[in-house]
């Protein structure tokens, strides 16, 4: 899939903004990269891993107010082309916490690279 650059994107939902600044705030800005699969859905965002951003959590804001939604994947380890992924982990009905819990756990840098924060 191509890049779209920045500037051309739909604006995201107010409600997930708010969510990608507290997980910059709080991780750091360099903890998670924005992976562009999901631009036309304004209520979601993927955030991937920066040494490898095919592991990735897909990130949505419900518009109920019934929390957040959380999916992990990564690649399946049988695809040579690496366009399949596998689904790790998914919930729905998460407060904030569970959310950043669940990105700071998944897009966790391999053990041998120390520069990133660790729960």
């Amino acid at each position: 899939m191509g890049h779209v650059d920045a500037s051309q994107r739909p604006a995201k939902d107010p409600a997930l903004r708010a969510v990608l600044s507290r997980l910059r705030a709080d991780l750091g800005d360099g903890y998670f990269v924005e992976v562009p699969h999901w631009d036309a859905d304004l209520v979601a965002i993927g955030l991937g891993r920066p040494d490898d951003p095919r592991v990735l959590v897909y990130v949505a804001v419900a518009l109920d107010g019934s929390g957040l939604y959380v999916e992990c994947e990564e690649p399946a380890t049988h695809d040579p082309d690496g366009t399949e992924y596998r689904v790790t982990f998914e919930a729905s009905g998460l407060d904030y916490g569970a959310v950043r819990d669940t990105v700071l756990t998944h897009l966790r840098p391999a053990a041998s690279d120390g520069a990133r924060p660790r729960a």
